[in-house]
């Protein structure tokens, strides 16, 4: 499923210029993050748009001998902060091979508050095909500040239902407890503190209302900001928990127009998606750009515009 995420995100040039992997499951991480390095460097690509796996760069990819990669692992317990000022260094190279470099920050939870700053001060000046992925066990162990400067993609369903089975605990029904398993957790519980099981639903059908307009290009999704999104964007944390929803649903809806028979559509989506796609089917170069304005809606509120007028933006650029 990630895989054909990101064969999609190259296709179309959407690449944006650094990801965390989150979950505990690092063999997929590491299988994603050279799937995507041979993709980006193969010259040899299959008619499917897919890295060969047989030229020299692909065989040098698999041995890990291919000098535009670099991963930054642990030095002893923690990620210093000399050893991010060289990936500062080195990201401010030419490529030796490619047109591309990528940056790899294993166990990136494990850098220090001063390795963590330093690694902002990268994120916050990117450089021209510049790519940069953190893996880490949990994004709430990550800097707030560079949380909104990457884009989360998960990893490991495994911990997702043991989430889920806690919220079904608590009352909610396995249809909630699915999206409230794959939200970050760092603010779950101010989520469901204000939106108990008998209201969440409310907060879901919003959302829902809001992309179903978005999709199909209505300037009726900027009034709908305010007259149903409004009272969900406080507090600040509640409301990037709505973008984050929205990015979640916009990236399974991406897998399900790309007919890829690997990817399923969680059970929850699929009248919600068939509509969508029956009444607009929506392009993928326009689910990107929905991708890319809502990491940037995110930034603008992290750097303290009101979350309002950061979604009224957003929907000002998809539906103009």
């Amino acid at each position: 499923m990630h895989e054909t995420y990101f064969r999609r995100l190259v296709d179309n040039n959407h690449l944006v210029h650094a990801y965390a992997f989150t979950g505990i499951n690092t063999a997929e991480k590491e299988k994603t993050t050279d799937y995507l390095l041979a993709l980006l460097a193969c010259q040899n690509k299959t008619s499917e748009g897919e890295a060969c796996g047989e030229c020299d760069i692909c065989h040098r990819i698999r041995e890990g001998n291919f000098p535009d990669v670099l991963y930054v692992e642990p030095d002893g317990r923690s990620v210093r902060v000399d050893q991010i000022r060289e990936l500062k260094q080195w990201v401010a190279t030419t490529p030796v091979e490619t047109t591309f470099k990528l940056a790899v920050i294993q166990q990136a939870e494990l850098m220090n508050t001063s390795a963590s700053n330093a690694l902002l001060t990268v994120l916050e000046e990117p450089v021209d095909h510049v790519y940069m992925i953190l893996w880490v066990n949990n994004q709430a162990n990550l800097l707030p500040t560079i949380q909104s400067r990457v884009q989360m993609v998960s990893f490991d369903e495994g911990d997702y239902k043991q989430k889920q089975q806690l919220f079904v605990e608590q009352g909610y029904s396995s249809a909630h407890a699915f999206v409230l398993s794959h939200l970050p957790t760092e603010n779950v519980g101010l989520l469901t503190a204000t939106y108990p099981p008998g209201d969440f639903d409310h907060w879901l059908r919003d959302y829902h209302y809001y992309y179903q307009l978005l999709v199909q290009g209505e300037m009726q999704s900027f009034v709908t900001v305010e007259t149903h999104l409004k009272k969900h964007l406080k507090p600040v944390p509640v409301s990037l928990l709505g973008i984050d929803y929205l990015l979640f649903i916009n990236y399974h809806l991406l897998l399900r127009v790309t007919s890829d028979s690997n990817a399923e559509t969680p059970s929850m989506y699929e009248s919600f998606f068939n509509n969508l796609i029956k009444h607009k089917n929506p392009s993928i170069s326009l689910l990107l750009d929905i991708n890319q304005y809502l990491i940037q809606a995110k930034q603008y509120i992290q750097a303290n515009v009101s979350p309002q007028l950061a979604l009224e933006q957003l929907t000002i650029n998809i539906c103009k």
